[in-house]
């Protein structure tokens, strides 16, 4: 993490680790869109990378060198083959992944915290600004915060829920893999199957 003046919390290689990652295979966009998005990438050009990668995938295409030259030289003051050579022509470790992922997510909120902070810290000086509508607006960006967070957690109803449905597809006969569980890595995988150790966590309150 760099401590400059001015500069909030980032962390310039694990951007790049999650950007190359996505580059060397595509799949793990979908997993990184789960995740987090443009505004998790503090610096400006892994920010445009991104945002490059995006555009490429979504219309279908592989994100390489040619492709992502191509398309950040739309991207007006962003194009730097060097920066971009920097990244495509790594070896990256993708079982830190999720985890890289995790930490621009998470430094991402602190920035919002910070900036949410100064907002307050600025209205504190202002006499003229409404104190309640000053502390509405304050919660309203904290919750939306906290939804993000939570946007990709599953309830237990709902896992029982998606296990019955696919119960009924077996019964029927138009489904022969495993149990959905409702987790996305794992469903992919092919779901639960009758010779698999389920541990079941909760956190404590």
């Amino acid at each position: 993490m760099n401590n400059e003046a001015h500069e909030l919390a980032n962390d310039f290689k694990c951007e790049q680790h999650v950007l190359g990652v996505i580059i060397s295979n595509a799949k793990y966009y979908s997993e990184a869109q789960d995740n987090i998005n443009a505004d998790c990438f503090y610096n400006n050009y892994n920010r445009a990378m991104y945002l490059a990668i995006s555009d490429i995938i979504e219309r279908g295409d592989i994100p390489d060198i040619v492709s992502l030259t191509s398309e950040m030289k739309k991207k007006d003051g962003y194009f730097d083959i060097s920066k971009i050579l920097e990244i495509t022509e790594r070896n990256y470790y993708w079982a830190t992944f999720d985890q890289d992922c995790a930490r621009l997510k998470e430094l991402y909120i602190r920035r919002k915290f910070w900036t949410i902070g100064q907002k307050l810290i600025m209205s504190a000086y202002t006499e003229g600004n409404n104190i309640q509508s000053i502390q509405s607006q304050t919660l309203d960006e904290l919750k939306s915060l906290q939804a993000s967070e939570t946007s990709n957690i599953r309830s237990v109803d709902d896992v029982l829920a998606t296990i019955s449905d696919l119960a009924n597809l077996n019964a029927s006969g138009e489904r022969k893999t495993g149990s959905i569980t409702g987790f996305r890595q794992i469903d992919e995988a092919g779901g639960f199957q009758q010779t698999d150790l389920i541990i079941v966590a909760v956190e404590s309150s």
